[in-house]
């Protein structure tokens, strides 16, 4: 036997769902009489549902672009105000006023000597006095400058006559060799060369007493000249080192070292035995 088609039942959610609203229109009907009688009747506009997402998202767009737009006309604005205060400066510069304060000293400039000293390592001391020699005011002309030179030439020409005084004599005539040459000699050794006339063979003990007796009548002269005033030559700068460097000489001999290798320092050594002075024993002994 052929089977029946079944009848579908009608959809209850439907059917619900219709009721539901009618029933709450109804309601809403009531509960708006009853308000319109108590404060009069009120225009509602209809509300309109958004229908998709799409159209939402679209607005958001549209409303970002709209922002940028804004924010960019916003930039533009600001250059252009930027731009015309730069053009605004240039045409007017502004001028700077610069004061000096000059009621303000700084510390007075240090010299060299008290430099120097502050820089130094060794201990300051008393003797040492802070405030530095007074430099010369006023300097000498030309004319005053020949004029000095001219009386320092006469003042050393007066000093040789008065040395030389003793050689003139009103018996003998200046014009003897033998006066000239002492002359020349006596300013040869003011100038610290060695005399014209040789000694011959004098004992080194007399030599050196010899010399010890000239250097202590030169130190008398320059002592007495300086006193009254006398100007005295100067030591040249060449005769100051020859004569120091002949004492150097005499006092590396004094100490035996030009005497080679396996000589004595003290004493003399002849015929194979070492002889000693009296002289040479009190120096040991002292």
């Amino acid at each position: 036997m052929p089977k029946r088609k079944r009848s579908s039942p009608p959809d209850a959610s439907a059917t619900t769902g219709t009721s539901k609203s009618s029933n709450q229109d109804a309601i809403n009907a009531i509960f708006r009489a009853n308000f319109e009688s108590k404060f009069g009747s009120i225009d509602i506009s209809p509300v309109v549902p958004q229908t998709s997402n799409a159209s939402s998202e679209d607005d958001d767009q549209d409303d970002s672009e709209n922002d940028l737009e804004d924010e960019d006309s916003d930039l533009n604005l600001e250059d252009g105000d930027l731009d015309d205060d730069m053009n605004e400066n240039d045409n007017n510069p502004k001028v700077e006023v610069i004061t000096y304060d000059f009621s303000r000293r700084g510390p007075p400039p240090t010299t060299k000597p008290s430099r120097r000293s502050f820089m130094s390592s060794k201990p300051p001391t008393s003797s040492a006095s802070s405030t530095s020699k007074p430099q010369p005011t006023s300097k000498l002309s030309k004319s005053e400058e020949a004029a000095e030179v001219l009386h320092l030439k006469n003042d050393i020409a007066l000093r040789n006559l008065l040395s030389e005084s003793h050689l003139l004599d009103s018996t003998l005539s200046h014009s003897n060799p033998k006066n000239r040459h002492k002359a020349i000699e006596s300013r040869v050794i003011a100038l610290g060369g060695k005399p014209l006339k040789q000694k011959g063979n004098i004992p080194m003990a007399i030599q050196k007493g010899m010399k010890a007796k000239q250097k202590s009548i030169a130190e008398k002269v320059k002592r007495e000249a300086k006193v009254n005033g006398v100007v005295m030559d100067k030591e040249s700068k060449r005769a100051k080192e020859r004569r120091k460097n002949k004492e150097r000489q005499e006092r590396r001999k004094g100490e035996g070292r030009g005497t080679g290798v396996g000589h004595a320092k003290v004493g003399k050594f002849r015929g194979g035995e070492l002889r000693l002075s009296r002289r040479d024993v009190a120096a040991m002994m002292a």
